[in-house]
């Protein structure tokens, strides 16, 4: 995990979901946490606001593992939104 994308701040669910991710799919590469670190996260906007809260994660799946994960995302209560880019 980069030192820019701590997960102790995460809300327990969070994290959770993020290891079930992982056991079930993989490893995945950590991009951001507290920090928003695309231009998809624009100054201001709710995305960028939840990560300076540390409620959102940007993440790295493995290859041809998005389609699975964006499938099951979709079905964890933990989950309040999903962007794929």
């Amino acid at each position: 995990v980069p030192a820019n994308a701590p997960t102790d701040c995460l809300p327990a669910g969070l994290r959770a979901v993020l290891g079930d991710v992982a056991q079930r799919f993989g490893p995945i590469t950590l991009l951001a946490t507290n920090k928003a670190q695309t231009d998809n996260h624009a100054p201001g906007s709710a995305r960028h606001n939840l990560h300076l809260a540390c409620r959102a994660v940007d993440f790295r799946p493995q290859p041809g593992k998005m389609d699975e994960i964006m499938r099951y995302l979709r079905v964890r209560p933990e989950v309040d939104g999903l962007n794929s880019y």
